[in-house]
């Protein structure tokens, strides 16, 4: 430790007075750089043998020579000059608080008495230190206890927590939510909806969809089914549940095309439920038909599948086109549809597609499709598919040419090839 020896400076005619009044003249001190790394400042008045002495504000210092590592006169503009004035700098954060690291979303402002914060926070504090699974709940009674303002401030921490206790909030708000319907609870987490953590926008979808009557989804869940991330879309769309109302059947139509399955196939659900519900067939069918040329294989096939369910045998020209197309999932679709709806005017086209296809699923769906319209023109390229190695089709075809030309020959190729030959 450094041994030092102050002395108090108390009158205003000391040296250090003169260098606390405004406009110094003096623009210079000694700066001297001790051996631990720290460093003094002050006015260099003695230095002796052993030790050097220090003029401070609050008086002399004398400091061991052993303790210095070296010392140093430092020189400074002196205050006399005139000030340059220099524009000052737009602020970057005007309210002066700290913002918030990117990607991380600042808990709203909610005024919440103290002890009820602090009664929550204990409440939360046990939850994380308690030993337990991914299924560890938090004690949503006590949560209770405190009211509708202790629910709010809890929705209002969301952010603060790690993923799985995000999910864990979500859960206790539903079961409050399900004891008092509160729109408190219900703003703050509709003003997580744009967050910038997927996992803070899901536990609030989540909570929302679980306590919100249609209207109430229908203003705050709709744009969380164009959210950036499909899981966030999919808790969307399962929330919806069975709604009935005709304000759903556009903005959930459109997410038919959405590029993640799971999302579109839950859409599709809903859409032709509203259709059904409202008469609303052939604006679907137009839709779906626009679908068929989307560039997504998976949407394209979806649409095909949706074509057919609507029952409407004045799609089958979509879905005959579609037999074309360059990927098998699409035409494995189409070629289902065609054989629920059963359509004799597509006979032709249908033939000329098994005649070509390889893929074995279409080819199943094609053989179903002949064989419900009894196309005779399919004869030829059935007799062809008895000679496949794949053991399934060939038993369809077989099937399928016994029951058109209602013949019995065995499935083999040759003796169905000298009857067509001679009966066509």
């Amino acid at each position: 430790m450094i041994s030092i020896v102050l002395t108090l400076a108390v009158l205003l005619g000391t040296p250090l007075a003169a260098l606390q009044q405004e406009g110094w003249s003096e623009t210079s001190f000694h700066r001297i750089h001790l051996r631990n790394g720290n460093f003094i400042d002050g006015k260099l008045i003695a230095d002796k043998t052993n030790e050097v002495v220090l003029l401070l504000r609050a008086g002399e210092m004398s400091v061991r020579r052993d303790q210095i590592d070296r010392i140093e006169l430092v020189k400074l503009k002196s205050y006399n000059d005139k000030a340059i004035l220099l524009d000052t700098p737009k602020a970057t954060n005007p309210t002066g608080t700290t913002p918030p690291p990117v990607g991380v979303t600042p808990p709203p402002v909610v005024d919440t008495p103290e002890a009820i914060r602090k009664k929550v926070d204990m409440i939360m504090f046990k939850f994380k230190n308690t030993p337990g699974g991914d299924d560890k709940e938090i004690p949503y009674v006590d949560i209770a206890s405190t009211g509708e303002e202790g629910a709010t401030y809890l929705a209002s921490r969301l952010p603060a927590f790690d993923d799985k206790s995000q999910a864990a909030i979500g859960v206790c708000l539903i079961q409050l939510q399900k004891v008092k319907f509160s729109e408190k609870v219900r703003d703050v987490l509709a003003g997580f909806l744009d967050s910038p953590t997927a996992t803070v926008r899901a536990a609030a979808v989540t909570s929302l969809g679980a306590t919100l009557d249609d209207e109430g989804k229908f203003r705050f869940l709709r744009p969380a089914m164009q959210d950036k991330d499909a899981r966030i879309r999919l808790l969307a769309m399962s929330a919806l549940g069975n709604v009935q109302s005709r304000e759903w059947y556009e903005p959930v139509k459109d997410v038919c095309a959405d590029p993640d399955p799971n999302v579109r196939n839950r859409a599709v659900l809903i859409v032709k439920d509203l259709a059904d519900r409202h008469g609303l067939k052939e604006n679907l069918a137009r839709q779906m038909i626009g679908n068929t040329r989307h560039p997504d294989a998976g949407v394209r096939a979806d649409s095909a599948s949706v074509l057919g369910a609507l029952g409407d045998a004045e799609n089958w020209r979509a879905l005959t086109s579609m037999l074309n197309d360059q990927d098998p999932a699409p035409r494995a679709a189409a070629a289902q549809s065609l054989m629920m709806l059963g359509v004799a005017d597509a006979g032709e086209d249908i033939a000329i597609a098994l005649g070509k296809e390889t893929d074995r699923s279409v080819q199943v769906y094609l053989i179903g499709a002949v064989l419900k319209v009894r196309i005779r023109k399919a004869i030829e390229p059935l007799i062809r598919l008895l000679g496949q190695q794949d053991q399934e089709v060939k038993r369809l075809a077989h099937n399928a040419l016994r029951s058109i030309t209602g013949q019995t020959f065995e499935a083999d190729p040759t003796a169905w090839t000298e009857w067509w030959n001679a009966n066509r």
